[in-house]
């Protein structure tokens, strides 16, 4: 028999505990413009707000019309400031990666320059060698005809045009020189190339985030056109009761209540509005931004490709 009742008590213990969690007590709260809902009772938490209930009726509260405190409470994070600081945070490091950027192509471009003058100044030595072993040898004479060969296969005869003549060595040394130069100019350039891909990156998926929140910014705005109608309807229900005499303070009191939240929805449905035009003007700068990055892309290839011949 004892066992039984420690049994029954155990079993009645925790039901009153289940019980304790699941009642949820009636507090006071105040929106940003000073509405005030009294002994509400939060019947529900979305991820965008909480459904209250007072003797006006069942109210919805957006969270970002609440104190900080309140969304704390809640354990609510305002989408924009979480897109805020993720957006701070990609930005400063696209900023470390483009000063680090910016540094290799100053240095690649300190390097081309050097091999540019280590060039010219041993192309001028060999020639000058050259020169001087010419003013120290047996002199002759050189004559015959010079012609051009083109692309097309044809020769061009150049008549009474001056020729000069230079150093094999000193040549050699020249399209090395050219050459290194070249290659990291080419290297420089895929620098930039690696950046302009970035940026049509960012673009594409700016211009996909930005459609993203165009469809949530339509849903929003149909959602709350939806309750404004709802609301609507509420009041205009009570008001034709109450013309006919059958409205009461009660009646008084939800058709003020569907008044209030025809409002509220109304403001949402301006507020949606307001972030699909921002959502679309965001998408066409993104695409904007990628369409020049692709240019870009395509003229650095194109500058690549001439110094490579």
């Amino acid at each position: 028999m004892r066992r039984v009742v420690n049994r029954d008590r155990t079993k009645l213990a925790a039901l009153f505990i289940a019980g304790v969690t699941t009642i949820t007590l009636a507090d006071d709260f105040r929106t940003l413009r000073g509405k005030e809902y009294k002994n509400a009772t939060v019947t529900r938490i979305e991820a965008d707000g909480i459904v209250l209930k007072t003797k006006a009726g069942i109210s919805k509260v957006f969270f970002v019309e609440l104190p900080e405190d309140v969304q704390q409470r809640f354990h609510y994070d305002d989408p924009a400031k979480v897109e805020a600081e993720r957006a701070a945070k990609t930005a400063a490091l696209q900023r470390a990666k483009g000063d680090e950027r910016t540094q290799q192509r100053a240095d690649k471009e300190q390097k081309a320059r050097a091999i540019l003058t280590k060039t010219g100044e041993e192309f001028e030595a060999a020639e000058s060698r050259a020169a001087q072993a010419y003013r120290n040898s047996w002199k002759g004479s050189l004559s015959g005809q010079v012609f051009v060969g083109t692309k097309g296969g044809e020769n061009v005869k150049l008549g009474a045009r001056q020729v000069s003549l230079f150093d094999r060595d000193a040549l050699a040394i020249l399209a090395a020189g050219l050459k290194a130069f070249a290659d990291v100019r080419s290297e420089q350039l895929e620098l930039d190339i690696a950046a302009a891909e970035e940026e049509g990156e960012a673009g594409g998926s700016g211009a996909e985030q930005a459609r993203a929140e165009e469809e949530s910014a339509k849903a929003r705005g149909a959602e709350a056109k939806a309750a404004e109608q709802r609301a609507k309807e509420t009041k205009e229900s009570l008001a034709g009761n109450m013309e006919r005499g059958f409205g009461s303070s009660d009646s008084v009191t939800a058709r003020n209540a569907a008044v209030a939240a025809a409002n509220q929805a109304g403001e949402v449905a301006k507020a949606a509005e307001g972030d699909l035009d921002a959502a679309r003007e965001a998408r066409n700068r993104a695409r904007e931004a990628a369409d020049a990055a692709r240019a870009r892309i395509e003229s650095l290839r194109a500058e690549q490709a001439y110094i490579l011949l």
